[in-house]
């Protein structure tokens, strides 16, 4: 199909025409995804038989700002573009290069925030064309979710500009020169912003106006004398529409309206302990980066209750026989809101026998021993394995999914062997490592967390 029409809403709603080899998809659904299986002759008689998609917004439009959701279905994303080449014109014929991006690879999450694409800077265009240059790795189809155009008429700007006669009465007093999101958390963002005041101009009142809400329609304001504001209490994962102006006496001039998007709420998926002979260490993985402290919350065998913050994510524990028979679940508060882990149960006896057989491998019934480290892994892994006999294996890793990431086969020995495995190019998450025998049919299995 050539042909669809897509509703592109951001500051603006418009009804903008796209063409290219597609299907028709609906892009608030993350799953759901548009996909090109074909090449056909690009706009771009240069570019030639290729995977693209045009967008037409109906009239000359100035364009600034966008916002790119990559192909999402976690079945799908090698179809996801990767490098990307955007181009621009006012009537189609004659195009102008904008320049190449690199999109990033999505996840296969159920909440995908997206990533900011490219930044028009005001450009004056009836049509936006994007080509794949390349995906990330299928063979035939490439594709993305969505994308989002701030869109403007042709005769606005981002902020009037400043006249240079002194004499004209219409002259405004200041134009934003840039405003920008410094801090982004679940709960909190800092925001701030510089306008270029009018040459020479004295004013007896300057002061600031930032309004900002879930819904550009429905926003709450506050005055301010300085050109900064601290949101707090904010709602994870969550659209925020913001604008700011600058009040010179009685002349208001305002900015466009933006957006952020707060961070999702993360859970502690991996949690890992080391025994010795007079403690424990445990730690775990760093959902996303500056927690200020974790929650630790131990119930012992007796029922006993123990709670405590700790900054770091990790934990020593030496009252061995307090903790013996105990669960522990670490916490991370997200606005009023406190995500604890799945608890893990210390069993001392278990662990000790655990620790015995890390250290002295090969005394087992079973045809193979295995050790995986490091874990968490940023990009290769070493396998630590003892065999019973010369034996071939098949190596596979999954996701939570069951979908299969690697697959390999490998000769073992006799004894101990090590090898390394590379996780290069897979997204974070859990993974499950299997290792069987060819012949034997005796599997053995590790959890893998990825963490870049």
């Amino acid at each position: 199909m050539k042909k669809i029409y897509a509703f592109i809403i951001l500051l603006l709603v418009s009804s903008s025409f796209c063409t290219a080899q597609c299907f028709d998809p609906d892009a608030s659904i993350w799953k759901d995804t548009w996909a090109s299986c074909e090449q056909s002759p690009n706009p771009i008689q240069a570019y030639g038989m290729s995977h693209w998609i045009q967008y037409d917004f109906g009239s000359i439009r100035n364009l600034s700002k966008s916002w790119i959701w990559n192909t999402n279905d976690p079945d799908k994303l090698n179809q996801g573009f990767n490098q990307v080449s955007i181009d621009y014109s006012e009537d189609g014929i004659d195009w102008i290069h904008w320049g190449e991006m690199t999109f990033p690879k999505a996840q296969g999450v159920a909440v995908y925030g997206g990533f900011p694409g490219p930044d028009l800077q005001n450009i004056k265009a009836r049509y936006i064309l994007l080509t794949a240059l390349s995906n990330y790795g299928h063979s035939s189809c490439s594709g993305l979710a969505e994308i989002k155009f701030n869109l403007k008429t042709e005769e606005t700007d981002i902020s009037p500009p400043i006249e240079d006669d002194d004499d004209d009465p219409d002259e405004v007093c200041a134009s934003l020169e840039f405003i920008e999101v410094e801090y982004l958390a679940q709960t909190e963002a800092f925001i701030f912003w510089e306008y270029e005041f009018s040459d020479e101009e004295e004013f007896e009142e300057v002061y600031y106006l930032f309004e900002y809400g879930t819904s550009p329609d429905e926003m709450e304001s506050e005055e301010l004398d300085e050109a900064e504001i601290f949101l707090e209490d904010l709602l994870p994962n969550t659209t925020y529409y913001y604008n700011v102006s600058i009040i010179c006496d009685d002349v208001l001039i305002s900015s466009d309206t933006e957006i952020f998007i707060t961070p999702d709420c993360g859970k502690i998926e991996y949690i890992d302990i080391e025994f010795e002979e007079d403690e424990i260490y445990i730690f775990w993985d760093l959902p996303y980066e500056d927690i200020e402290y974790f929650l630790v919350q131990i119930v012992n065998a007796d029922g006993e209750e123990e709670s405590f913050e700790v900054e770091e994510n990790e934990l020593f524990i030496d009252e061995l026989e307090w903790i013996d028979g105990s669960e522990i679940s670490i916490g991370i508060e997200c606005g009023e809101t406190i995500i604890w882990s799945d608890p893990i149960f210390i069993d001392l006896e278990e662990l000790s026998r655990l620790s015995t057989s890390m250290l002295i491998p090969l005394i087992s019934e079973n045809e193979f021993q295995l050790q995986v480290y490091p874990n968490p892994v940023s990009e290769i892994f070493n396998v630590l394995m003892h065999s019973n006999k010369n034996e071939q294996i098949r190596i596979s890793i999954v996701d939570v999914y069951s979908k299969k990431v690697f697959e390999s086969n490998k000769t073992v020995s006799k004894g101990q062997n090590e090898f390394e495995i590379s996780m290069d190019g897979i997204v974070n998450g859990i993974y499950f490592l299997t290792i069987v025998g060819v012949e034997s049919k005796y599997p053995v299995s590790e959890r893998i967390v990825k963490l870049n």
